[in-house]
């Protein structure tokens, strides 16, 4: 802008100047002259093209000659000014750098915990979702700017401040808030491990303390990202790999784990006998030796040899015919589709069950937009990245205490996770309503009435957070079914599993409940009125004022 606006200069002043020099008509025997404002009253209204005649009286023709190549001057000036403008308006680049710098000031006027999720693919979408869910803010950056166009198409509650760029440059991360206070992490969700690498160094450079989330898959990488701090790294072939295991170790568990994923119940599958897995890459090579190593008899097969890396029980076939298929199914159990591609997929499972119509499957499934006809399948499981990517992701972003309960329910014999099933199943399970897992804390900003109590030195059980509270008896009453059940409390390092309702409660307790929506509602809302909570816990509202307090003594 510097050219243009140093040619508008130049061309008012020279128009400017000369119109003041110059001589104008005599009156009362004096010539006279424009002054300066005069002058650039004049040229402006002239340079504009309004025109407004000779002011403040009639010019000499030495003045109107000047005022000829005023015109000309000045018009001339302005059309390159408005050209260049319009120029640097539809520039890429400087686009780019005010989009840039709205922006940054959008994500510097948040003022809530958000996470910043570094592509935008199936997967970050799903994710940006739970969290705007859940209370988070977020931030993308996504280097395509097709799929950055296709978040401006999502309908989110709230507006996601995003920008087309490098996630791995140091910019970057800082115009999206990594620096801000209320960014409490960083996700790396490409699909090239090497990208989200960088992207974890960076955020590590930056900001050492704050948690990362990385998608991995590379075993040499996901070495260098340990020895680099990041908090949780994700590879999703290991991660089903796991749930397939127990699965066939610990068929309750895996159900109650996908219970409490999900919302929806599920009987437990029992995995046993010979499978086949097609498709021996790197999904299906884990996948498969997990299987194998559970005691399951698995026979590879592949289009290439060489893709079978030395399996002396492989099978190499380009085309499985008819005829072929049923002479490798005649003894099987079940069948794994474990190729990158989805209509292979769903045409190698076709197949199979219509040459044994009892067979048991797992299929992979690469892209989300193909839900509908994996759902019609009805496979026994559906292997999709972006689920897995988000259920660790927010079992571990949002939900920390679920994650923990994963871990020690390993430790739990296959009876008690069956007791758990039943006892959620019978008492909890609504029609048309999927369970809901949340967690609260006992502490001054989300229960201060019960903190209240509690300093007052009033015992508070479990139970009087669950128990279904009635006016009527204005007391929580016994004998309603409860639609909440405790999972985890914790306290401080101390953990406990499933405890019984008679727990006395202590400030600072965090507990994991698993129940409905509307009632992690109510209890939050119960628990933030005083006169509440007293008729539920005490079976009154206690007096306030001295009068009444000395009444009651008495």
């Amino acid at each position: 802008m510097r050219q243009p606006i140093l040619v508008i200069l130049i061309a008012y002043t020279i128009a400017v100047l000369g119109l003041s020099l110059i001589p104008g008509i005599v009156i009362d025997g004096k010539t006279s002259h424009l002054s300066i404002f005069h002058s650039l009253y004049i040229v402006s209204y002239t340079a504009t093209t309004i025109g407004f005649g000779e002011v403040p009286y009639d010019f000499s023709n030495g003045q109107r000659f000047w005022m000829i190549i005023v015109i000309h001057l000045t018009v001339i000036s302005w059309a390159y000014t408005i050209s260049s403008i319009m120029s640097l308006v539809q520039n890429p680049i400087f686009k780019q750098v005010i989009k840039r710098r709205q922006f940054s000031k959008r994500v510097r006027a948040m003022r809530m915990p958000f996470y910043i999720i570094c592509g935008f693919g199936e997967t970050g979408s799903q994710l940006t979702k739970s969290l705007i869910d859940r209370g988070y803010g977020v931030v993308v950056i996504e280097k395509d700017q097709e799929r950055e166009n296709e978040l401006l198409l999502q309908n989110y509650p709230v507006y996601v401040p995003h920008i087309s760029s490098d996630a791995s440059n140091i910019e970057t991360l800082k115009d999206a808030g990594i620096e801000s206070r209320y960014c409490a992490g960083v996700t790396a969700l490409t699909d090239d491990d090497t990208i989200n690498q960088r992207i974890m160094v960076v955020s590590q450079f930056i900001r050492h303390r704050l948690y990362t989330v990385c998608r991995c898959d590379n075993p040499r990488m996901r070495t260098i990202l340990e020895s680099a701090d990041v908090d949780l790294l994700i590879n999703v072939s290991e991660i089903f790999a796991k749930r397939i295991r127990l699965a066939i170790t610990r068929p309750y568990l895996n159900s109650l784990i996908d219970l409490l994923r999900s919302g929806v119940v599920h009987d437990p599958d029992i995995i046993k006998g010979k499978w086949l897995v097609f498709g021996w890459g790197k999904f299906g090579s884990t996948l498969g030796k997990t299987m194998r190593k559970c005691g399951l008899e698995i026979i590879p097969v592949d289009v290439e040899s060489k893709a079978l890396w030395g399996e002396k029980s492989g099978i190499v076939s380009d085309h499985i015919g008819e005829d072929d298929m049923e002479e490798i199914l005649s003894d099987a159990d079940g069948v794994v589709m474990a190729t990158g591609n989805d209509p292979a997929n769903i045409a190698l499972l076709l197949a199979a069950r219509s040459a044994k119509k009892d067979i048991r499957s797992i299929i992979r499934q690469n892209r989300a937009i193909n839900d509908a006809l994996f759902n019609q399948l009805k496979p026994d499981f559906i292997m999709l990245p972006r689920n897995i990517i988000i259920d660790e992701i927010i079992s571990t972003l949002t939900l920390p205490l679920l994650g923990k309960f994963f871990e020690m329910v390993e430790n739990e014999p296959e009876e008690w996770a069956k007791n758990i099933i039943r006892v959620i199943t019978k008492t909890m399970v609504k029609p048309d309503s999927p369970l809901h897992v949340w967690a609260i804390e006992i502490n001054n900003r989300k229960t201060p009435s019960i903190m209240k109590l509690l300093s007052d030195n009033v015992k508070i059980k479990l139970q009087h957070l669950i128990h279904q509270y009635t006016k009527k008896t204005t007391n929580f009453d016994v004998s309603s079914q409860i639609f909440t059940f405790p999972l985890l409390l914790a306290r401080q390092a101390e953990f406990y599993l499933a405890p019984p309702l008679d727990f006395e409660l202590l400030p600072r307790d965090r507990i994991l409940f698993v129940g409905h929506q509307d009632e992690e509602e109510r209890m939050l809302s119960i628990f933030q009125s005083l006169p509440l909570t007293e008729q539920i816990i005490l079976g009154m509202e206690r007096p306030r004022s001295l009068f009444f307090k000395w009444l009651r003594e008495k």
